[in-house]
């Protein structure tokens, strides 16, 4: 019962911070590759009735000035060609070899490169070729930078884990993790699997790798405010609140004030630890336990400064 409960904490802790968008049916390669494919996994390698989020958001509409790169598009053309040509597992007449490759060149410069790594990548991990021809089309389409923090993330999620993740649990969190800061990716990965380990520990949390990837997502996203990773400060609050110093909390309320307090960034921890402390010895002030766990959150709170603008410059503005 009390491992029920759990998972349904975390992973309505995890819906609370995001939730994972779904697409519909992937494209038929009898067909000539459409120009925005929809894309759900189902291969005979990896059997999975889940389906996989969009890899291209719909950006939301913005003012800005547009931003025109120029692409060397008849050499990244001819490259693909080339390629998809010499790729047999592909069942493509002429005709759709050369839509194929006029469909990777709307990727403008690297599009055929991105294409081809990330095809090898998933067909060599057992993804079916049509499959791994869809997600590689969709990627040839995106940045180098995400592309190279998806092979990272997934080579090292599903290829190298220990945790034996199926497929689609570590194609959905290297894809949502791909977007991480540059030059930090490895990084990621490491603390991601540090959180794995803390929850399928069987002296710890115990719970099922897939329940604790959706936990850990809901933590792993506030990274960018933890230039040494976030895993550690974890760690530590964790083990103060466990301690007989720090509040004697339930397992789901300690998890939900863990995520609450590291969201205030990385010095948030130390001052809601030196805050509750130094309100416990306060007794003459009439604060009682419960009140020196509402102050030191909110202390804690106020470690992440956020720039916002005070009455008196509003008053100047007018």
């Amino acid at each position: 019962m009390r491992k029920i409960f759990l998972q349904f904490f975390l992973i309505t802790l995890f819906y609370q911070n995001s939730a994972l968008a779904q697409t519909g049916n992937s494209p038929d390669l009898g067909a000539a590759p459409p120009t925005s494919p929809n894309i759900n996994i189902k291969s005979n390698a990896i059997s999975t009735s889940s389906t996989v989020p969009t890899l291209v958001a719909n950006e939301p509409a913005s003012s800005a000035p547009e931003v025109w790169n120029t692409c060397s598009s008849f050499d990244v053309f001819q490259k693909t060609v080339s390629y998809l040509k010499d790729q047999k597992e592909l069942p493509f007449s002429t005709q759709q070899i050369y839509n194929a490759a006029l469909e990777i060149n709307k990727g403008c410069n690297g599009a055929d490169r991105r294409f081809r790594r990330v095809f090898e990548m998933l067909y060599k991990s057992g993804v079916e070729t049509k499959k791994s021809y869809d997600l590689a089309l969709d990627f040839s389409k995106m940045s180098d930078q995400k592309t190279d923090n998806f092979m990272v993330l997934f080579k090292g999620l599903f290829l190298e884990s220990k945790f034996n993740f199926d497929f689609m649990t570590a194609f959905k969190v290297s894809l949502q993790l791909s977007a991480g800061l540059p030059g930090r990716w490895e990084k990621i990965r490491l603390d991601f699997e540090q959180f794995q380990n803390f929850c399928t520990d069987a002296s710890k949390l115990d719970l099922p790798i897939a329940v604790c990837a959706q936990w850990t997502l809901s933590l792993i996203k506030q990274e960018e405010k933890f230039p040494l990773g976030i895993y550690e400060s974890f760690e530590k609050l964790n083990t103060f609140l466990t301690t007989n110093k720090g509040p004697q909390l339930n397992v789901r309320d300690r998890l939900g004030l863990i995520t609450e307090v590291l969201n205030y960034g990385p010095t948030a921890p130390e001052n809601f630890k030196k805050a509750l402390l130094w309100m416990n010895t306060l007794n003459g002030d009439g604060i009682d336990p419960a009140k020196a766990h509402r102050f030191a959150l909110q202390i804690a709170k106020n470690s992440l400064l956020m720039e916002k603008e005070t009455a008196t410059e509003k008053a100047a503005r007018k």
